[in-house]
């Protein structure tokens, strides 16, 4: 597998697992945890395994992707 599939599936599953989360909050209700408490434990969950699949190169693809940037 090329290095850029790899880490076009890397990225894939980080937004996939954020939208997945911000979905299930907004839809279901349950505000109990604060958006900066979702995003502390959506990084403590994600970015070490992000790190060990491709490094800085994935959280760099993934801020991208997430701020719309090419």
């Amino acid at each position: 597998m090329r290095a850029s599939t790899s880490l076009d599936l890397v990225v894939a599953c980080v937004v996939g697992a954020f939208m997945a989360r911000l979905t299930t909050w907004v839809d279901g209700g349950d505000h109990s945890a604060t958006p900066a408490e979702l995003e502390v434990a959506f990084r403590a969950t994600v970015v070490p395994g992000a790190r060990g699949a491709g490094g800085a190169a994935v959280m760099a693809a993934v801020i991208r992707q997430r701020c719309g940037a090419a």
